[in-house]
């Protein structure tokens, strides 16, 4: 049985070493990711158990606590820097498109390549600055829990480690994509339907874009 042109499994095979390589980042991609969402997830319940208990102290058993807020505050930084970082893996972030939907495929892909680009490089620059900021904050210490106030700013130091290693993957993955045809980024997939809703005309991609667990079922 002949394979449909757009049979993303068919594409795969044309370029098996970028395929290999491309299958292997989205893989370390989604190991992350899911490491992330379990956090999220475990943040956002300890968070709210904390302030649940502090509620309840304060105005139910008249003893307020000291910790609950400053514990919560914690995990709510925690919990937004590291979503931040999931939000770049499957394409989240708030974007003027309307411009980049005029633009034919391959140079919209690149165009929207530059920008990851532009993303890293400012990153980066903000890494080394929250890294160096850590040796300050070290000796200080939070005011209700005593803890070091490193851990709260280590949040800034992690979240722009993820946003780095999502985006170089996914610049890999654009590469591969060159090669293969085929597009295993989330966040390429969410590009491109964003910007099928602003121009139904748009020209058929270059690249098949397809989703990762859909290629892992078959």
């Amino acid at each position: 049985m002949t394979s449909s042109p757009l049979d993303p499994t068919a594409k795969l095979a044309q370029a098996p070493r970028a395929a290999s390589v491309q299958k292997l980042a989205a893989a370390l991609a989604e190991t992350f990711d899911r490491v992330l969402t379990v956090l999220c997830a475990f943040l956002v319940l300890f968070m709210c158990v904390s302030t649940f208990l502090g509620v309840i102290y304060r105005y139910v058993l008249e003893r307020p606590l000291d910790w609950p807020e400053e514990v919560a505050r914690f995990m709510l930084v925690w919990l937004s820097l590291l979503a931040a970082a999931r939000a770049l893996r499957h394409g989240n972030y708030i974007a003027l498109e309307f411009l980049v939907a005029r633009v034919p495929g391959r140079a919209r892909t690149a165009l929207r390549q530059a920008v990851n680009i532009g993303i890293v490089v400012f990153v980066l620059i903000l890494a080394v600055q929250a890294v160096e900021y850590l040796d300050i904050v070290i000796p200080q210490r939070a005011t209700a829990t005593g803890i070091s106030m490193m851990w709260p700013y280590l949040a800034l130091s992690v979240s722009f480690f993820l946003i780095i290693i999502f985006a170089v993957i996914d610049f890999v993955d654009w590469i591969c994509s060159l090669l293969t045809g085929v597009s295993l980024s989330p966040a390429v997939a969410a590009f491109e339907e964003r910007l099928a809703l602003l121009n139904p005309h748009l020209d058929e991609p270059d690249a098949v874009v397809s989703d990762l667990h859909d290629l892992k079922e078959k």
